[in-house]
């Protein structure tokens, strides 16, 4: 049983307890119609309490498991009686007691409109709160201050403000603590999701690797016996080229996803400072200038003398990690890096005038694991981790990366970075 069901109980049981001795030291002073309805009144309480304990104990443990609205709507339909009960008990004896027992039981009713209050706080969980279970923490409340309404006392003014106000207090303390909970739980299923879709994307991953990684070295095996038995000098530089590119591709899926794990661990630390892009943008056509040309295609480096503030070796790699993707995948013939000015900031472009991307591709594009539907490649060879890896490293150095989709004659890929 939760602690807010026992101090529940254990408070319905006081009460009980207090009208029953309240019953004995009345009982020649009440008519014996009044004394009658209070002995039902208080068998009933007493044998629901005492059902209570039994349904409470049958179910221990499952208040907050799926599955558990039936016995938490028994649970609600039992304080509903008890509630009643000893309202009904405080209404019919209050006339016949005196001032100080009215007042102790006063006490006992707001200690239930408090308890009651803190239990119709209903987990996200276990789905709505019911109606009747956000009414329950009224009964005590509506019904002390009906009894010393009809039957007033000295202090009988001070007695229903404290009610209403206490009343009003608490429902509102128990709206707050609602709120919070459901904010916690959309946080835990967004996070859920989250984290779910990551494994789901890292099973994807898990499933093509073997294929991935097989797939070059396996073009690698057969190019390298077409090189030994080949008649002909042509034909067994062709075979030594594919050669080549096989354990160059290997060599750029596991430099990936090294870099990926390194990124993930954290194992990665920013040196942020001035720079200028004009000097990242040379370096990086450079060092991608042999592939470029091997593709049929050719790089426009733009000179620039915009300056930036980020980590400049993280800048290049993203930057890097944009050209060789529009590389290996634009088919087009030209790629344009170049650096323009955005408000407060500086976005370098790699602009290509390619294939473009597919409407259906946009939304996975620096997502972990995620590869296009028409990648283009020859030979697979990559596990979708380029653009993501472009995007955590964005991420470590408080920059955006993303994809203007409005470039229709190819792909536009920028990364923003801040100027001062």
């Amino acid at each position: 049983m939760s602690p807010s069901l026992r101090l529940q109980l254990s408070t319905n049981i006081g009460t009980w307890m207090a009208a029953a001795i309240i019953h004995v030291s009345v009982a020649d002073q009440v008519p014996r119609w009044a004394l009658l309805a209070v002995d039902a009144c208080l068998a009933a309480v007493l044998l629901t309490l005492l059902h209570w304990v039994i349904v409470t104990r049958a179910n221990k443990g499952r208040f907050g498991e799926p599955g558990s609205d039936r016995w938490y709507a028994d649970v609600l339909r039992r304080l509903w009686i008890a509630n009643l009960g000893i309202v009904a008990i405080f209404i019919v004896i209050g006339p016949y007691t005196e001032e100080r027992w009215r007042l102790a039981l006063a006490l006992f009713l707001m200690a239930l409109v408090a308890i009651d209050a803190s239990l119709t706080t209903r987990l996200s969980g276990l789905g709505g709160r019911l109606l009747w279970g956000a009414l329950l923490p009224l009964v005590p409340s509506l019904g002390a201050v009906l009894s010393f309404t009809l039957n007033p006392v000295s202090l009988t003014p001070a007695i229903i403000a404290i009610f209403a106000v206490g009343t009003v207090v608490l429902l509102s303390g128990r709206e707050f603590t609602q709120s919070r909970i459901n904010q916690a739980y959309a946080e835990l299923g967004t996070a859920k999701a989250e984290r779910d879709a990551e494994h789901l994307a890292k099973q994807r991953f898990l499933a093509s690797a073997s294929h991935d990684l097989t797939q070059p070295l396996q073009a690698a095996r057969l190019s390298f016996e077409q090189a030994i038995s080949a008649e002909s000098d042509a034909a067994r530089g062709k075979a030594t080229r594919r050669v080549r590119w096989a354990f160059d591709a290997t060599e750029q899926l596991l430099s990936r996803m090294i870099e990926n794990l390194k990124i993930d661990a954290r194992a990665v630390a920013p040196e942020i400072a001035p720079f200028g892009c004009g000097a990242v943008i040379a370096q990086v056509a450079e060092m991608n200038e042999a592939a470029a040309r091997a593709a049929g295609i050719t790089l426009h480096a733009m000179p620039t003398s915009r300056l930036a503030i980020s980590d400049a070796h993280m800048v290049e790699r993203i930057v890097g990690n944009l050209v060789a993707n529009a590389i290996r995948h634009s088919k087009g013939t030209k790629i344009l890096i170049g650096a323009r000015r955005t408000g407060l900031r500086v976005r370098i472009w790699v602009i290509d005038n390619g294939r473009g991307v597919l409407e259906v591709d946009r939304g996975g594009l620096f997502v972990d694991y995620v590869q296009g539907s028409d990648h283009g490649d020859e030979i697979r060879g990559g596990f979708g981790l380029g653009l993501a890896t472009s995007r955590q490293i964005a991420g470590l150095i408080n920059a955006d990366v993303g994809h203007d989709s409005r470039w229709k004659n190819g792909s536009a890929f920028w990364i923003e970075l801040s100027t001062s």
